[in-house]
């Protein structure tokens, strides 16, 4: 059997997930093709995740270049470039882990028949977008409602739904669909451990104060001015701020205005730098409070898995995914990140209360379901029955993390509070 990892984008969670795929799929011996842009080709990315893996899987690398957020108008582009790399590589199963935009595209073009995979190949797609129960007003609930008639009206042979809100949103509208959805896991390294102050040596950091912040990169879509503005406001005299990861040019300019007084004291530090694997364990294993700062994002955040595997508490956006996730497993806080008052007053109680933290075992259920592992059970899954092998005992589903989830939030809440 051939099947084909198709992907368009290598920053972030992209590549990753591809690469999280590549070993399980050889080790059941079909042979592996890897769609990617140029761009991602010739990226650090690339280099470091899927370029080892080269004698052993064949790369095409024409596809178009694209970014995830294209416009709506864009999208058909997105499956047409998918269409063309299915024609190229003829592959028998194709796994495409984040597939927002062509899933949009393919209802509208189902009537001029280049909606569906050529060859009859089997596809299966990773949603990551779309708000559910999240939605605040119509114009939020129209666009949902739309993002899930598109996922109903899409012919992939299964959809995989990083978010359990989008998920449970479809298949309250279309209760047909749950035979071939499910929610699948984003995929977390797990963290050696460490303690803090060894961690702060390694990075170089003053070792006293208590610390919050943020490891990956900075851009715009996080809310690092309101972090700051919410730090300089909440923040005791040896607490510090460390933002970690490469910060965009607003970001830079912002703290050389605003903030320089704080780097000055060694009070926000500032690891302006493309990180490695290995430092993000080190930020992680430094800091006692762990800031989500996206504002207005409603799906899956890495940061927030990454802070619950570390055993670290998080400060996040209550809207959303993180929002639902920090309520349902008691994993920290969560408060408006627009209002900077709220946002230094629940900071402040955050800093206060990182002493009383333990990961409850709802919170380790979520770790095991987030494993690279169970991720790759998940999205093989449906290759190992074409192949005849039976299904993974070990795979954990969604259901099963849900079963102590309630219960250990509001146990965990009630410690947080006292």
């Amino acid at each position: 059997m051939r099947v084909m990892l198709f992907e368009q984008w290598y920053a972030g969670h992209h590549f990753h997930y591809v690469a999280a795929l590549i070993p399980p799929l050889l080790e059941i011996g079909v042979d592996v093709v890897v769609a990617i842009s140029p761009r991602g080709h010739n990226s650090r990315e690339f280099a470091s995740l899927i370029a080892p893996y080269r004698p052993r899987i064949a790369i095409d690398s024409s596809v178009p270049d694209a970014l995830p957020w294209m416009p709506l108008r864009q999208r058909a582009r997105l499956l047409q470039n998918l269409r063309d790399a299915v024609k190229r590589n003829a592959p028998d199963h194709v796994l495409v882990p984040s597939a927002d935009g062509q899933t949009i595209a393919m209802g509208p073009l189902r009537l001029l028949g280049l909606g569906t995979l050529p060859g009859g190949a089997v596809g299966e797609a990773g949603i990551h977008y779309g708000l559910g129960a999240a939605a605040r007003n119509f114009k939020e609930r129209f666009k949902s409602c739309v993002y899930e008639m598109s996922c109903s009206a899409a012919t992939w042979d299964r959809l995989h739904f990083v978010n359990p809100i989008t998920y449970e949103a479809v298949i309250r509208r279309f209760p047909q669909m749950s035979q071939r959805c499910d929610v699948f896991p984003h995929p977390v390294l797990g963290y050696p451990g460490g303690d803090k102050l060894s961690a702060r040596d390694r990075l170089g950091v003053p070792r006293d104060g208590r610390y919050v912040g943020f490891a990956g990169k900075l851009d715009e879509r996080k809310s690092i001015d309101a972090l700051l503005a919410a730090f300089r406001n909440a923040g005791a005299p040896m607490d510090r701020l460390l933002l970690a990861g490469e910060l965009s040019e607003r970001w830079r300019r912002l703290i050389a205005c605003e903030y320089h007084d704080l780097v000055a004291a060694h009070r926000l530090i500032v690891l302006d730098r493309y990180l490695e694997d290995d430092e993000f364990t080190q930020v992680y294993a430094a800091l006692d409070l762990v800031a989500v700062p996206y504002p207005e994002f409603g799906s899956a955040s890495g940061t927030l898995l990454e802070a619950v595997i570390a055993g670290r508490p998080v400060i996040t956006s209550d809207f959303g995914w993180s929002g639902m996730m920090c309520r349902r497993f008691g994993l920290g806080w969560a408060c408006s990140m627009r209002d900077i008052e709220s946002f230094a007053a629940t900071l402040k109680t955050a800093l206060n209360g990182v002493t009383d933290y333990r990961v409850s075992p709802g919170a380790q259920r979520l770790i095991e379901f987030h494993r690279p592992a169970n991720f790759a059970r998940f999205w093989l899954s449906g290759v190992r029955s074409r192949l005849g092998l039976l299904p993974d005992p070990d795979q954990r589903s969604w259901s099963w993390v849900l079963e102590l989830a309630a219960t250990d939030a509001d146990t965990v809440s009630k410690a947080l509070q006292h």
